[in-house]
């Protein structure tokens, strides 16, 4: 298969005024600076959206070692369930290495995501510039496939539907798999045009091991395995039986990556609420999902204006659906006939539908749409895009310039379609520049949203929590009940509302909407403890502390709704079951206070001998801690307790 990959009008179009080296060098600097140019003015900026849970909640990248670790969760390949990164061993790992050079220092995760995108883009570059030299083509792009394929990594590396990947730390998930299913990519072509055993078995090995981590940084990756079979089918071999019977080994290497994917999915997936069987119907999700591939289409050829969250109507009856439904069959028709023919138009079309795939079935009521699910399907439609500027301009001159000689029309073409997409580049990199200036404030990134989106509820709690932050509670006020006009059933609005409420101190209206909270979301025990502490506060400790109990049935471990339970039964006379849950918050978080309360209630029940062993584990936590003056009170509790 070695023959196919490079003709002989390629080989003699490799040499240039300059060595073949130095302008590969150029090429990378050149990719480098336009990453550098774009995203370094952000580097700084703050972490924004999913990064809290993902930096600051999440323990399992506080340290390197063990590497796996199922019985806490702790470990950087074995991160909880519920963060960003669940079922991403390899994406959370990266994050635990950023953590232990930097911690929580932004700049060091940003750089990191800038590498990866860099080295993407050099990938990129070296698929393009391979396949345009096929045979396939006959040598039509042989003698200016270098500089078709450069443009082509370029105008993917600058363009602003890939700045979410880049500058949202948390969306190194995108970036990272995407950096494997290029790599994936290009080791199998090294694979297929390798001519003797040993690089094929080298390549192989790469490209399998290539696969494994994407299917460990993110699911699409699955998408790899039909996007390179279509491609060996259209561009080498003519027929799947025949690309199947040669590359067998291979597609059994990918195969062991997708045998790991569903492996780490077994814990749970990655993004709660996903799948069949939530409050969104399934029809309602695909035909809303219709519309949303159209605005991925406009957003590529038209990225204004963008958004870090897209919230739009769903498209639940017919009347509503049907127009978006029908284009999108048509597309999908269209790009199935084409690829059955073998045609490159067709295979870039498949190509976008089989990574959009996942989203556009599976249900992810939370996230309708995304810009950084285009990062991969970009990198289909960036060289098409260069490809068809070339041969359409190139065209034009043949028309305009009939007589002329053919060496002439070529260089004509050439300059005309060179300038076209340095124009196009320019543009779009001024665009990204532009964007990356709403990440240097979360605030502005959202206020953004609704510029656009004014009934995006997300957006606007959002705004109202960052409000909160900055003190301005009545304006957040007027966030969170504009976000509740939207969407009644909003927990996460409802829940920030009644704390914000209960700052302004309207106890009671804190108390209805945490109520309501509750009966929302019964499984939301931070709104349940937050709603205990109100009405304890409001003397109604027997609602308090039923509370509690549903809190610590619901999440044993929680140590707060633990101390407090135990707090309120103690003041019942209620001392076995207040010592009981206070052991059980001391065996999930020591606390130098329930050490002391829990000493208190031994010696009252007359366990004096466990009474000073409690207070002992206090007082030297107290000194641990740096609280002295404690640490003395305590010391005199002791001695009292001695006599």
């Amino acid at each position: 298969m070695a023959d196919l990959f490079t003709t002989p009008a390629a080989r003699s179009a490799q040499t240039s005024f300059w060595p073949l080296w130095i302008m590969k060098l150029l090429g990378a600097l050149t990719l480098g600076i336009a990453v550098l140019l774009i995203y370094l003015p952000a580097l700084n900026a703050p972490f924004i959206f999913d990064d809290t849970s993902t930096i600051f909640g999440n323990s399992s990248i506080r340290r390197l070692w063990p590497l796996v670790d199922f019985h806490e969760r702790s470990g950087p390949l074995t991160p909880p369930p519920g963060v960003p990164t669940a079922a991403r061993p390899i994406v959370n790992l990266t994050l635990a290495l950023n953590y232990h050079v930097g911690e929580t220092n932004p700049a060091g995760y940003r750089a990191v995501n800038m590498f990866v995108h860099w080295l993407a883009g050099l990938l990129l570059w070296a698929i393009v510039y391979k396949t345009l030299c096929l045979e396939y083509f006959g040598g039509r792009f042989s003698r200016v496939a270098g500089g078709l394929s450069f443009a082509a990594a370029l105008l993917w590396v600058v363009h602003p539907l890939q700045t979410e990947s880049v500058a949202y730390v948390t969306q190194r998930t995108e970036s990272l798999m995407g950096l494997c299913f290029l790599a994936t990519f290009y080791a199998s072509l090294r694979y297929w045009e390798a001519s003797s055993r040993g690089s094929r078995g080298v390549w192989l090995s790469l490209a399998t091991l290539a696969c494994l981590l994407g299917m460990l940084s993110k699911e699409v990756m699955i998408t790899v395995l039909a996007v390179l079979l279509l491609y060996e089918r259209t561009f080498l071999t003519g027929s799947f039986t025949k690309a199947i019977r040669d590359s067998w080994p291979l597609y059994l290497g990918l195969g062991c990556g997708a045998a790991a994917l569903f492996v780490t999915l077994a814990s749970g997936p990655p993004t709660p609420e996903t799948g069949f069987g939530g409050a969104t119907p399934a029809a309602a999700w695909w035909s809303t999902q219709c519309k949303i591939f159209f605005l991925y289409a406009k957003l590529t050829f038209w990225p204004w204006p963008l958004a870090i969250h897209y919230e739009l109507p769903y498209l639940d009856t017919v009347t509503k659906a049907w127009p978006w439904v029908l284009s999108f069959a048509l597309f999908v028709l269209a790009s199935s006939a084409l690829a059955w023919k073998k045609t490159a138009v067709g295979f870039v079309g498949v190509w976008i539908l089989a990574v959009l795939s996942p989203t556009l079935i599976v249900p992810l009521p939370n996230e309708m749409a995304a810009e950084r699910r285009m990062y991969v399907p970009l990198a289909a439609i960036a060289p098409f895009v260069v490809v068809s500027v070339y041969s359409l301009v190139g065209w034009i001159v043949q028309k305009l310039s009939p007589s002329g000689s053919a060496l002439n029309s070529e260089r004509t073409a050439n300059r005309a379609s060179a300038a076209l997409v340095t124009t196009l580049v320019i543009l779009l990199t001024a665009l990204s520049m532009e964007r990356m200036t709403y990440y240097q404030d979360e605030l502005a990134l959202f206020l953004d949203v609704i510029r656009t989106q004014p009934d995006n509820y997300v957006a606007r709690v959002n705004i109202g929590t960052l409000l909160l932050e900055h003190g301005r509670g009545p304006e957040a006020l007027e966030q969170f009940d504009q976000a509740l006009i939207i969407k009644p059933d909003s927990v996460r609005a409802r829940f920030n509302r009644a704390k914000l409420l209960v700052d302004l101190g309207r106890p009671q209206e804190a108390l209805d909407e945490y109520r309501e909270t509750v009966r929302l979301d019964p499984r939301a025990v931070e709104a349940r403890y937050n709603y205990a502490l109100v009405l304890e506060s409001m003397g109604q400790s027997a609602a308090a502390i039923d509370q509690y109990f549903e809190i610590v049935e619901l999440d044993t471990d929680y140590a707060a709704a633990h101390t407090n339970l135990a707090i309120a039964l103690a003041r019942l006379g209620k001392m076995p079951m207040a010592i009981e849950h206070f052991e059980r918050a001391l065996a999930i978080t020591p606390d130098v206070e329930s050490y002391a309360n829990l000493a208190a209630i031994y010696q009252h029940v007359g366990r004096r001998d466990e009474a000073i062993e409690t207070i002992q584990k206090g007082i030297a936590l107290a000194r641990s801690e740096g609280k002295y003056a404690l640490a003395t009170e305590l010391e005199q509790r002791l001695q009292t307790y001695g006599r």
